[in-house]
Order: C-alpha cells, then sequence, then structure tokens
C-alpha cells in the first residue's frame, strides 16, 4: 500500500507541473484597429486654483510596457462661449496648466489641443453647470446602529433644492478629520494631530457610494422637487469631541455636467471589473474628445461646513 501511494503522489506531482500548460494558455491576439492619436484629461471647476491638462500619446493594448508620453510643445487652448480666454502653460513635468483671464463661470467651453504630430486638432466641448445650493445641513447623533460592527451611527441630513431639468450629482466628505492636541509631561508641552477616522454610508438605493470619488447619483427620480438624503456615518474612535467634528467636518458638494458624470460611473465599472480577472465583462471608459481620446469636462463645487 505504501509503494502504491508512493507511485500515485509522484504521479501527481508530474501531473501538477505539466498542468502548467493547461492553465496558462497564449490566445492568439486578432487584428485590430489602432491609431495613433493624441489624449488629454482635466477637470474645469471654479472652486480650483487653476485648470491642469495632461496631454500624452495613447498607447497601444499589444505594448508590453506602460510607456506614458508626456507631449512637448503642444497648443493648449480654453475657450468660453467661443472667445479665447486661456491659452496653456507646460510646467516642469509637461502638465499644462492655463489661468483664464476672467473668473470661471456656468456655461459652455471648448478645449482645443494640437501637437506637430498629429494632423488634427483635439476638441472637447463641456458646460460648468449652474451651481445647486444644499437648502438644509444638520447632524444628528445616535441615529441607529451598524449592522456588520453593531456599533452607533451618526447621520448627516442634507435637503437638495433640485431645479428642474437633468441635474447629476457628487457629494464627498474629507475621509478624516485633524484636530490638535496637547499632551503635557512634567517641564514638557507636546503638540500633536490626532485624526478621527470614520466610514461613510447611505440606505438611499438612487446613490452610487464609492470609496474615490464619494456619493455619484442624479436627479431622474426627483426632478424639479427637493430631496432629502442621509449619509450615515460610523466612527472609528468612540471618544472624539462632537464639537470638533463640527467646526471641521466639511462636506463637498459638485453639481456635474454630464460628461464628468458619464466618465466617474464608467471608470468606477473598469475599477470593479478588475477584480473578476480573465471573467471580467469589457468596460469602456466614457470619451468626449472629439479627433483624440479622453476627458475634459466641467463641474461646479461647494464648500459648506456644518454651523
Amino acid at each position: 500500500m505504501k509503494q502504491i501511494f508512493f507511485f500515485i503522489s509522484i504521479g501527481l506531482v508530474f501531473f501538477l507541473v505539466s498542468c502548467e500548460d493547461i492553465l496558462v494558455k497564449t490566445l492568439p491576439l486578432e487584428d485590430f484597429d489602432y491609431e495613433d492619436q493624441v489624449t488629454f484629461s482635466g477637470i474645469l471647476d471654479p472652486h480650483l486654483d487653476s485648470t491642469y491638462v495632461l496631454v500624452s500619446a495613447n498607447q497601444a493594448i499589444t505594448e508590453l510596457e506602460n510607456n506614458f508620453v508626456h507631449l512637448e510643445n503642444a497648443m493648449v487652448a480654453l475657450y468660453y462661449e467661443n472667445e479665447l480666454i486661456a491659452e496653456g502653460k507646460a510646467t516642469d513635468d509637461l502638465i499644462y496648466t492655463m489661468d483664464p483671464t476672467s473668473a470661471l463661470l456656468p456655461g459652455d467651453y471648448r478645449l482645443e489641443v494640437a501637437h506637430v504630430n498629429y494632423e488634427n486638432v483635439a476638441i472637447a466641448n463641456t458646460i460648468i453647470p449652474e451651481s445647486v445650493p444644499l437648502k438644509n445641513i444638520r447632524f444628528e447623533e445616535e441615529v441607529g446602529v451598524s449592522i456588520e460592527t453593531t456599533e452607533r451611527l451618526d447621520a448627516v441630513r442634507l435637503t437638495i433644492e433640485d431645479p428642474p431639468g437633468d441635474n447629476y450629482y457628487l457629494l464627498s466628505f474629507d475621509r478624516f478629520i485633524d484636530s490638535e492636541d496637547t499632551l503635557v509631561q512634567g517641564d514638557d508641552t507636546l503638540f500633536f494631530n490626532n485624526s478621527i477616522y470614520y466610514e461613510l454610508y447611505t440606505n438611499d438605493a438612487l446613490i452610487v457610494n464609492d470609496w474615490q470619488y464619494g456619493f455619484i447619483f442624479n436627479d431622474e427620480a426627483f426632478d424639479g422637487r427637493d430631496y432629502n438624503l442621509d449619509i450615515l456615518i460610523e466612527f472609528y474612535d468612540e471618544d472624539y469631541d462632537l464639537q470638533v467634528i463640527l467646526d471641521k467636518f466639511k462636506i463637498k458638494w459638485t453639481t456635474l455636467s454630464k460628461d464628468r458624470y458619464d466618465f466617474i460611473l464608467s471608470n468606477i465599472a473598469y475599477q470593479n471589473s478588475q477584480d473578476f480577472g480573465p471573467f471580467s465583462e469589457e468596460v469602456s471608459i466614457h470619451n468626449n474628445v472629439e479627433n483624440g481620446l479622453g476627458i475634459f469636462a466641467g463641474q461646479n463645487t461647494q464648500i459648506y461646513f456644518i454651523e
């Protein structure tokens, strides 16, 4: 019996080694049309100090290395209502910055990117939407408990004053709050920052909650009406100072253009698909560039604090 077991074991080892040819399979790649195109990306937001545009060459899927090529000496121009308001200036890391001649206002914008390597000018049209205010913000303690951890939940309750028409929103918070603390040891006094970490949830079925972006949704279900939204908060430190929370809890409330909204959702879908490996479905990242690839989209951000 021992000899039989020994031979079976040896055979199993050889079988597993030979399985490498079965488990690792090189698949032929069908011919596909590849066009060398200029690629650029950027966000247009009145809340930002400057507008940054990353300009590069695209890359074929067959290239084994990530050869990210910044394009030097690109002509980058921003237009508002068909009037030139800014031209891009390359920084040391070849990111193009633009400082408009006047404040960015809601309306129609166009970005044009030209480079000697490409025959056609790449163009992206977008809008900065009108800002939509939050009608009411309040913080409430102990609204329930977490199903997963049974820890207490607090909440930020918001009311959106949604105007008629198609509107797209992004809601995000600082992921942690820093507060200064003091420690006295004898004659020495130490000052240090204390970080209050927390997790955010919502039970609202209309909302996509993503760790990178925040809470993304549109107004299709409540077009032109006030809408109440509850964001649940689980603090990891039970000994937090509520006044510190209320003083420093920053809310970023952003009205998105349709292109910015579509890009965020497609990027989330793409990132989520990576976990399925070879079983992943094909996901296309939203693109709004004519004669090129990429995304240049507007948004309008407001910052709120809980009073």
